[in-house]
């Protein structure tokens, strides 16, 4: 039985869309093999798990509304404004640049600190 991986402190949960379907393909390469190397240089922010939404959704439509991707971004820092004042300085001093196929107004970035520990079944 493998062993469970302790909780993350916190989470940075970042919304996102390509641009239109036809550069899907290339923001999903700007996005794994670009950016998230670039946060992950980041101190603190140490995985992250991608997820594209599904068809499958409890109101009919929903779907299609909104940010297509989910990124959830594992910290481990005791100090979040810390780790997210980090994160804007190594963009700042590595230069990132979104890339062409991102929707920048898509675009939705969020701290979480969690208030309980996992619950399972």
């Amino acid at each position: 039985m493998a062993k469970e991986q302790p909780m993350p402190k916190a989470l940075m949960v970042v919304l996102t869309s390509p641009r239109s379907p036809e550069v899907e393909q290339e923001f999903n390469r700007w996005y794994t093999d670009v950016h998230i190397p670039e946060i992950l240089r980041t101190p603190g922010f140490v995985g992250v798990t991608r997820y594209k939404v599904s068809a499958s959704q409890f109101l009919p439509g929903a779907e299609s509304q909104g940010p297509q991707y989910l990124a959830l971004w594992e910290i481990e820092a005791d100090d979040v404004a810390a780790a997210a004042n980090a994160l804007q300085e190594q963009a700042i001093s590595d230069g990132w640049v979104l890339d062409d196929a991102i929707d920048p107004a898509s675009i939705s970035i969020r701290f979480f600190e969690p208030i309980t520990e996992r619950i399972t079944q």
